[in-house]
């Protein structure tokens, strides 16, 4: 039967309390935001439709992205400080990492410099081009 008066439901009605775990909102670190105001504009985007909360997940790849979680928590901490220029303290914002699977990725785990998600999850990444060493 034809119901022409329910409501329809898009993406945008499911994203109360919805979590962002994968973006590259952190400024000037990889190739995602290139300054903190670009960072900013991206956050606005997405609290404009209910999303307030974010693990930010920059790249970590050698020779590349050489970021670790020293030049990840700057980043953080830039970002967190214009949130609060920008009175969005209703943003809640963290940081892990996406890791790439290459020569470097074996020292990172040796050296527990790996930056999970929620303390005990890993978000990789492989190459393209090639199958991953030692995966």
């Amino acid at each position: 039967m034809f119901n022409f008066f329910s409501k329809k439901h898009f993406l945008i009605d499911h994203l109360e309390g919805f979590i962002d775990i994968h973006n590259h909102i952190l400024p000037g670190i990889d190739d995602g935001a290139k300054t903190v105001e670009d960072s900013i504009e991206l956050i606005k985007g997405f609290n404009e439709f209910g999303v307030n909360d974010f693990i930010c997940t920059p790249h970590i790849m050698e020779n590349y992205y050489p970021n670790n979680p020293s030049t990840i928590q700057s980043s953080l901490s830039l970002l967190k400080n214009a949130l609060k220029m920008n009175n969005l303290e209703h943003i809640n914002i963290e940081a892990a990492a996406e890791h790439m699977i290459d020569s470097g990725f074996e020292t990172i785990l040796n050296e527990h410099k790996v930056m999970p998600l929620a303390k005990s999850y890993l978000l990789i990444e492989m190459s393209y081009l090639q199958a991953s060493i030692n995966f």
